[in-house]
């Protein structure tokens, strides 16, 4: 494998090891880093199996240290078959579609002439399925110059004339062609839609090679988005005798739940919370350290400690 990025970019890169320094972080608090790898385009790697280990530690001394560390083995996977269609979401999560984070789903349609013989012409030919609008349909790039046309029920063909796609055992190389487009789901877009859809590549005048289906699974993002805790939520009074009072900001979702958890995670209360403003009765909890976590539907978090005196 070789290293592509970081989010956030990482403190070092050397060989293998990738270290990030991520700050302070609260209690029940979340960071999150992401790494791109590049695996070899080579077949041969298929069915090998990476093995990674994600490692973390902080400053403080800490009583248990065996949920520090994660290790986990991706087997490498490819498909033989040079001509396929592959489907991508702006979220690049494979086969999911989220609502509320992908607009444009990009096809990229790919083939390769492994006949006996130089392609003189090819056509792709694309039946849109009705879960995307044609209306938002849009060319992209490709591999050689073609023509394309859609007509009725969204039915697309690209045209390669005069290609001279040479054969895979003359001229292996040469021997690829890919052509794009990016087009938009059907509004309104429902969970559990399956957004699926296959190519038919024509080489001259042989039977079609029909690709494999691309598919994508509609739902909404489970990312939790956390806000800025210490203006988007008051509570008062805090420290409390057992009553206090949540305000919510303006800006923040009015529905959600709220829960106040002990130090150590365990769940002690659970509530919905339907406007700005809710009163929290903690008078059966005993005198210590609380937080106190708001959830919104739309998953974005905020959380608090809270003090029963």
């Amino acid at each position: 494998l070789s290293y592509v990025s970081g989010t956030p970019n990482p403190t070092s890169v050397v060989g293998n090891v990738v270290t990030w320094n991520l700050g302070s972080i609260f209690t029940l608090g979340l960071k999150t880093a992401h790494l791109t790898l590049q695996v070899p385009a080579d077949v041969g790697l298929i069915g090998t199996d990476l093995a990674a280990n994600a490692l973390v530690s902080i400053s403080q001394a800490e009583p248990d240290l065996s949920n520090n560390s994660f290790n986990t083995i991706t087997t490498v996977t490819a498909s033989f078959d040079p001509n396929d269609k592959q489907a991508f979401t702006e979220s690049n999560n494979d086969g999911s579609y989220f609502i509320d984070e992908d607009e444009w789903i990009d096809y990229t349609i790919r083939f390769q002439n492994t006949g006996t013989d130089t392609a003189f012409f090819v056509v792709i030919t694309d039946t849109l399925p009705n879960t995307v609008d044609p209306a938002s349909f849009v060319t992209g790039a490709a591999s050689h110059n073609y023509t394309m046309d859609l007509s009725g029920q969204g039915i697309l063909r690209f045209t390669f004339p005069n290609i001279l796609l040479p054969d895979s055992n003359v001229n292996e190389l040469a021997s690829h062609g890919f052509v794009t487009f990016r087009i938009k789901a059907m509004e309104p877009v429902l969970p559990g839609t399956m957004i699926e859809n296959i190519a038919n590549i024509y080489f001259d005048y042989n039977e079609p090679v029909i690709t494999e289906p691309s598919v994508l699974v509609t739902d909404f993002s489970t990312r939790i988005r956390d806000l800025d805790t210490g203006s988007r939520m008051v509570l008062a009074p805090n420290p409390t005798s057992g009553l206090v009072w949540v305000q919510l900001d303006a800006t923040v979702d009015r529905n959600g739940s709220l829960r106040v958890l002990a130090m150590d995670g365990r769940l002690l209360l659970d509530e919905r919370m339907t406007g700005q403003r809710t009163l929290l009765d903690l008078t059966e909890l005993g005198p210590g350290a609380y937080l106190l976590e708001w959830t919104g539907n739309e998953g974005a978090r905020l959380v608090m400690p809270i003090i029963r005196d």
